[in-house]
């Protein structure tokens, strides 16, 4: 009768120890490698290698390295270092971003309706082209002074020649080519939509290269019908876009809302 009981309880306890063992992929001078962990490993690559195949047997060899090579840096003490504890922390704040932006994407779902809208408006866009001139220069104030100066007859060519930034549209007078106001930095390309054909900024444009003086040479219409259709990959790049354009938003509502006080 002791006997039967000693052989259920073994079992029994077997069966409560198992799940338990379960929950790790391996053990490493006895200390064990969550599944959990593998868990995340394996979303992670498939987030960056979308249909590829994940070796879940690759996978549980690198964890396991990992613990190897992370037990022997803190056995040298590598983890008790300023330069460690920083790097720390700048990852988990990159972690917490990333968590915020996932976190605001699954808030703000993009239908399949505001998708087909943004292409409609691509396609509009794309198939407007500008041809315009631009003088880049580092201050306002110059942009200003050089503005007043075509106002009162100087030749927008020879100026940018003389003061642009730009040394690869400097020696064509800032010529830019002919190209969708897609292609560029979206202040530039709201002010070429902004203009008509022979018109110059009434006032700089500032992007992150510094202040334009922009004129408007020409606009020309494209055939909307050789915009490519729109398929299911155009139609991840749009989503894709559109999530990082409404981040980028509310990226900036929460940084003009919060109390900044750099330190001088």
């Amino acid at each position: 009768m002791n006997m039967k009981k000693t052989a259920l309880s073994i079992l029994l306890a077997a069966a409560m120890v198992a799940p338990a063992m379960a929950q790790n992929i391996a053990t490493v001078n006895g200390k064990p490698i969550p599944s959990a962990r593998e868990r995340v490993l394996v979303e992670q690559l498939q987030r960056a290698n979308p249909g590829s195949t994940i070796d879940e047997n690759q996978v549980k060899d690198n964890l396991i390295t990992q613990e190897v090579l992370s037990q022997e840096a803190i056995k040298l003490g590598l983890d008790k270092t300023e330069t460690y504890r920083e790097q720390v922390e700048m990852m988990r704040r990159s972690l917490l971003i990333a968590a915020l932006y996932e976190n605001y994407v699954a808030k703000h779902p993009i239908s399949d309706k505001d998708i087909s809208a943004e292409y409609e408006r691509m396609k509009t866009l794309m198939s407007t082209e500008y041809q315009a001139r631009h003088i880049l220069v580092a201050t306002e104030e110059q942009a200003k002074d050089i503005i007043n100066q075509i106002n009162q007859g100087a030749k927008f060519a020879d100026l940018a020649t003389q003061y642009s930034l730009d040394k690869g549209t400097a020696s064509e007078g800032g010529l830019l080519d002919w190209s969708p106001a897609t292609t560029y930095v979206p202040q530039f390309a709201q002010a070429l939509q902004d203009l008509k054909k022979g018109q110059l900024t009434a006032a700089p444009i500032q992007t992150q290269y510094g202040w334009h003086v922009i004129k408007l040479e020409d606009v020309r219409q494209n055939n909307a019908a050789d915009f490519p259709a729109l398929n299911d990959n155009i139609k991840a790049q749009l989503r894709d876009q559109m999530e990082q354009r409404g981040f980028l938003e509310y990226q900036e509502k929460l940084i003009q809302s919060a109390d900044i006080k750099p330190v001088q």
